[in-house]
């Protein structure tokens, strides 16, 4: 029966081979061959699309075969099967975020290879994400990079690389553009070098012509809101300073400083951040006047419950 599956399947009789394997499975049932036939009729399933009866071969297999390496594949199938549903379905960047953290527990038959499929998946599905509004949010952006960090090694795509680095280009975060690009130049396929060179050219020619005032400030501050949500506060201060000395008397300078002492809070320097809202408490509308009285408020608050009991 073997025989004849196999020779089904190279003559293209797909549903003929399942048949055949179904006839084996059965009437074998101790046959030491009985589970690669089944994790073959779940394949066929699979790439046939009928992703449902898949995922019950697979099921099967595992409860048949309990502690062996076809159980152990079986298991990783399905839940590949159940990723690329959850990226059709649901929050792709959630779901892959899911996935990625489950990778570790992987069969160790599941090479880096054998995950270049659901890789690719998962970036198509967040690409689609990223790409629907220009310039990208921030908080969207700072989720991909998350993903891209959270990949084991061997694992980072190159197109995957080319499309972190044509959106990081987009948001103005050169530096981090030109690491993704050289990335995919150097690692992808032909196609894929081709456009990371020119995405590489495009950014020299940025990074040589001067930006409008609005348009460098707009950048500027989705590097700091990046940078803090990363948790590099004192980049992030850096970044807020040089938006404070460009603005001295811009109707964003309160807010600014607000968000400078908020990165030096963070960043550990508390003394730094007091008298930036001494400051600002004294000067500015109310509202501003409001903020930081509340503000140096919460961090006597917190200075008070830390210290030790008298």
């Amino acid at each position: 029966m073997l025989t004849r599956a196999r020779g089904q399947e190279a003559g293209g009789d797909i549903s003929g081979c399942l048949v055949s394997l179904a006839k084996f499975v059965n009437v074998y049932p101790q046959n030491p061959e009985r589970a690669g036939a089944l994790q073959k009729m779940a394949q066929l399933a699979q790439a046939g699309g009928q992703q449902d009866k898949a995922l019950q071969i697979y099921a099967l297999t595992a409860s048949l075969y309990p502690g062996s390496q076809a159980a152990a594949e079986a298991r990783w199938q399905m839940h590949n099967l159940e990723f690329f549903q959850n990226l059709r379905e649901r929050d792709p960047l959630a779901s892959f975020k899911n996935y990625l953290r489950k990778v570790n527990s992987r069969p160790p038959g599941v090479t880096p290879e054998k995950l270049r499929e659901p890789m690719r998946q998962g970036w198509l599905a967040v690409e689609r994400v990223l790409r629907r509004t220009s310039p990208c949010p921030v908080q969207l952006l700072e989720e991909a990079l998350a993903l891209w960090e959270l990949h084991p090694e061997g694992t980072q795509l190159p197109e995957a690389a080319l499309v972190l680095g044509e959106i990081l280009q987009g948001n103005g975060l050169y530096g981090e553009a030109r690491s993704c690009l050289l990335q995919a130049r150097e690692q992808g396929s032909p196609e894929v070098r081709t456009q990371a060179l020119v995405g590489l050219r495009c950014l020299e020619h940025c990074l040589r012509r001067p930006l409008p005032p609005a348009v460098k400030e707009r950048l500027l501050l989705q590097i700091a809101q990046l940078q803090w949500c990363q948790g590099n506060f004192p980049q992030a201060a850096r970044i807020y300073q040089e938006l404070l000395k460009a603005n001295a008397k811009g109707e964003n300078r309160a807010f600014y400083q607000d968000r400078l002492a908020l990165s030096q809070l963070q960043g550990r320097r508390p003394e730094t951040a007091l008298e930036i809202y001494r400051g600002l408490s004294q000067e500015g509308d109310n509202f501003w006047q409001l903020v930081s009285r509340t503000r140096l408020a919460d961090v006597e608050l917190g200075r008070i419950q830390t210290e030790p009991p008298q």
